[in-house]
């Protein structure tokens, strides 16, 4: 097979990186795609984000050329059907999803040489607002079991991209190493009906943990946010009363801890006490 430098160029009214105004998402400098039959990442380069760009990179010359973004995400080509995986823990970012969690598909011609990227997940998205506590992670659940993320693969060749769950997981988390703040959060996930709807559990700063139920059933589709509103009025079922090190000489050093003359033999090092 002859191999040759290609430039693709992109429109993206739905695709990646930077999501801006809540609405619009945007390319990013160094946003890499996975084009069929090339193993390297094509790249952009831009000064800054656009809804367009140009992806350049070798691979093998065909009629119809096949891509997935982010490259990141790839896990193998089978003809014109992509491995993928979404990961079901997930990086907090503030107005936006984790950098590479915008997964999307497409698909051109040896004359075109444009691809239009469509999407793959969906989204929920809540509010962290004044009163919303130091949340620092947040676990949703499918109730019905059914996946929210793992291995998938999507036929690029189709007119609308569909994904086959190949290896999946009822549980997303999102996370932070730090409590969450004020601003909308977003949480990637499987498109698909969640039958019995989804569960939401918020963690804060001290380990407490408080949760939320949305009963209905819920259908996700492709490129669609769902809001889920303001984290507010969250009833936290524990708090941690003491955390660290701390050298003892009888119980009298520390009275949080001496409580019902509980069996501290059992207790190991770096256990959390609640």
């Amino acid at each position: 097979q002859n191999s040759e430098n290609i430039t693709f160029s992109t429109t993206c009214m739905h695709t990646k990186t930077v999501l801006k105004d809540n609405t619009k998402i945007y390319w990013c400098d160094g946003d890499r795609i996975a084009v069929k039959g090339e193993i390297s990442p094509f790249q952009c380069v831009l000064a800054e984000p656009s809804q367009q760009a140009d992806f350049n990179g070798d691979v093998e010359t065909a009629d119809e050329y096949y891509a997935v973004y982010p490259f990141e995400a790839l896990i193998s080509w089978d003809g014109t059907i992509a491995s993928m995986n979404l990961p079901s823990i997930q990086k907090a970012a503030k107005d936006s999803f984790a950098d590479g969690l915008h997964i999307t598909a497409a698909k051109t011609t040896s004359q075109e040489k444009s691809f239009t990227f469509e999407n793959i997940l969906g989204y929920v998205r809540f509010t962290i607002g004044p009163s919303s506590g130091l949340i620092k992670s947040v676990e949703v659940k499918a109730v019905g079991g059914e996946p929210l993320a793992g291995a998938f693969s999507v036929d690029c060749a189709a007119e609308v991209p569909e994904v086959t769950v190949t290896e999946g997981v009822s549980i997303v988390t999102l996370s932070s190493e730090t409590a969450l703040e004020e601003g909308d959060y977003y949480i990637a996930l499987l498109p698909g009906v969640y039958s019995q709807g989804l569960q939401f559990t918020f963690t804060n700063t001290d380990d407490a943990t408080a949760s939320v139920a949305y009963e209905k059933s819920l259908t996700l589709h492709p490129g669609h946010i769902n809001p889920i509103g303001t984290v507010s009025g969250l009833e936290w079922s524990s708090t941690v009363i003491w955390r660290g090190s701390e050298t003892l000489n009888g119980w009298a050093g520390n009275q949080d801890l001496a409580w019902g003359g509980y069996d501290w033999s059992t207790v190991k090092a770096g256990e959390l006490l609640r």
